[in-house]
């Protein structure tokens, strides 16, 4: 683990002749920076919200093949977005309650297992999948009658904290004052950067391979897990109309040999992997994706 520390900001070098000042600005386009914009903004904040490319609405998501960016949420991540008055709004039809969960430890077999359901412990369900770009566009909807919300393509160049609040100086050469600044600007963020904040990096040094499968048997609203003897670990997750998404954390290397697969070298491998319980499970596995892998790793501010 590397522990990164960083300098507090400068003054900004140039002073701005005018500037325009709100009551939140939220930096990042992903999520997390859509959800918080919009909600500051239904609270009645004057909000601005920077990323690059943000003016251009996400594409509702359509036919058969899902996304690669797969998201499981929890019941509190539905109750926000109920709140924000988006979850109605969202296509059901694209989303995929979860009510059972089976785990399964390195024998793979069923006295290795664990089970959690929703049906015992009282609830609906234990989570939904869904697809990012599902979520986003039912967020860039939802923002379309938001007063008090402006989108800006733009990027963070220099900021300065005040008695008043934040000076952000923007890429464009406009500048902002704001008496919150939200840094939704993801992994490697400038805020933090240009803030000074600290923070530690791990690498798990495994790689994620996302890919979306139909499966001959139903999945009965069900996600599996398998954790394998050599440290991989593979998770099947449910999506609609008999499908499920694949992530198989797994070596760098394998991750390279995984993606350059076709759909007969893919039923090879599946067919024993886990000692064939995925595909006992499942049933025969037809591609719906194109693979794509994600490295893993863990990064912790230090506040």
């Amino acid at each position: 683990m590397s522990e990164v520390q960083l300098i507090q900001p400068a003054k900004l070098t140039k002073k701005p002749g005018s500037v325009r000042s709100v009551d939140v600005v939220v930096v990042g386009g992903g999520v997390a920076g859509k959800a918080c914009a919009l909600g500051s903004a239904q609270l009645g904040l004057q909000t601005a919200q920077v990323a690059p490319g943000i003016e251009n609405f996400i594409a509702a998501p359509q036919g058969s093949q899902w996304g690669q960016r797969i998201y499981a949420f929890s019941p509190s991540t539905q109750k926000l977005l109920a709140r924000l008055q988006v979850w109605d709004a969202i296509d059901q039809s694209r989303m995929q309650p979860v009510r059972d969960m089976r785990i399964f430890g390195d024998r793979g077999d069923q006295h290795d297992t664990l089970h959690l359901s929703a049906f015992e412990a009282g609830t609906p369900l234990l989570a939904w999948i869904g697809e990012s770009n599902l979520i986003e566009h039912t967020l860039d909807q939802a923002s379309r009658f938001q007063s008090k919300l402006e989108r800006m393509d733009d990027s963070l160049k220099d900021l300065e904290i005040d008695a008043d609040g934040v000076m952000l100086h923007l890429h464009s050469g406009a500048y902002l004052h704001a008496k919150l600044l939200v840094a939704a600007d993801g992994a490697n963020s400038p805020i933090r950067s240009l803030l000074g904040i600290s923070h530690s990096e791990e690498s798990y040094q495994q790689s994620a391979v996302v890919v979306n499968w139909i499966c001959a048997r139903a999945h009965l609203e069900t996600a599996y897990q398998w954790f394998l003897p050599g440290g991989d670990i593979v998770a099947m997750l449910p999506l609609p109309n008999q499908q499920v998404s694949m992530v198989w954390s797994t070596s760098p290397e394998n991750a390279v040999h995984l993606l350059k697969l076709n759909q007969d070298g893919w039923t090879a491998e599946l067919s024993t992997l886990a000692n064939g319980a995925i595909t006992q499970t499942l049933g025969e596995l037809t591609l719906n994706s194109l693979p794509a892998a994600f490295p893993l790793r863990k990064m912790r501010a230090s506040r």
